[in-house]
């Protein structure tokens, strides 16, 4: 992407989303199988973690 892009997501001036299912099920997978949390508290973090800036 263009160093733009990476500026305005900097800014906050492009929104922040969830990521993609496929993904989000790839990082919730991870997280529970590590045994850092159980499922529905990676559901929760990444949903969180999503709506903050960088």
């Amino acid at each position: 992407c263009p160093m733009s892009d990476i500026d305005r997501f900097k800014s906050g001036e492009l929104p922040l989303s969830l990521p993609a299912a496929g993904y989000k099920s790839c990082l919730i997978r991870g997280l529970v199988e590590g045994k850092q949390l159980c499922q529905q508290d990676a559901v929760a973090y990444l949903d969180s973690a999503a709506t903050f800036p960088l």
